[in-house]
């Protein structure tokens, strides 16, 4: 469902990452409404202002943004 924002996101990430590092940046479509502090105040600032599918994404290069789940259990 937002796989038009990801992609544009990822398409952008390293000169997001330059310009605005740590921040939270949100996507709808192919554009960039704005940057924010968390991403709670990202969500905050989203919900008074557009109606619809949006994404936020944090600006942090990808190596940092892997994430690594461990579990018990084996799979067959």
């Amino acid at each position: 469902m937002l796989d038009k924002e990801y992609n544009y996101f990822v398409s952008v990430r390293d000169n997001l990452v330059k310009e605005h590092p740590g921040e939270y940046v949100v996507i709808v479509g192919y554009e960039i409404l704005d940057f924010y502090g968390s991403e709670k105040i990202a969500l905050e600032a989203m919900v008074h202002r557009e109606l619809g599918t949006f994404l936020i994404q944090h600006c942090i290069p990808e190596k940092e943004s892997i994430q690594k789940y461990h579990s018990r259990v084996i799979f067959a």
